[in-house]
């Protein structure tokens, strides 16, 4: 259950954050961001990975709440069973993040293919 919900933190702090940096770094300024939601012009490339990356974990983080769920149901001992995997995936997810805006082409696909590799495993646990 703690994964589930440390699943969903990753989820909006991911969410958030592109907000919160171009405020940081005063990309844009009060009125933009308190203003109609335009297209916008100029924005910083750490922003826009940011917001690759956020998109990123919306596809996979219904497939991780799901096994989540269903572990949940299926009791303790499955639970326990799909804890180590998930927090590997969430560790994995956080890296995935980090290597995002840093812009590491192959180091972050590998730690994708690795993130997609843990949710088969939790998948294949369920069965």
């Amino acid at each position: 259950m703690l994964m589930i919900f440390s699943a969903l933190g990753l989820h909006f702090a991911q969410i958030i954050f592109p907000s919160l940096m171009t405020r940081i770094i005063r990309a844009v300024g009060n009125d933009t961001m308190l203003g109609a939601k335009d297209p916008e012009t100029d924005t910083p490339l750490l922003i826009l990975r940011a917001r690759r990356a956020s998109a990123n974990l919306q596809e996979s983080l219904p497939i991780f709440l799901t096994i989540g769920v269903l572990a949940v149901i299926g009791g303790a001992e499955m639970e326990t069973a799909i804890q180590p995997v998930a927090t590997l995936w969430l560790g994995l997810r956080v890296v995935y993040l980090l290597l995002y805006l840093a812009n590491t082409g192959i180091t972050r696909t590998i730690i994708w293919v690795l993130s997609v590799i843990c949710l088969f495993n939790m998948a294949k646990q369920l069965m």
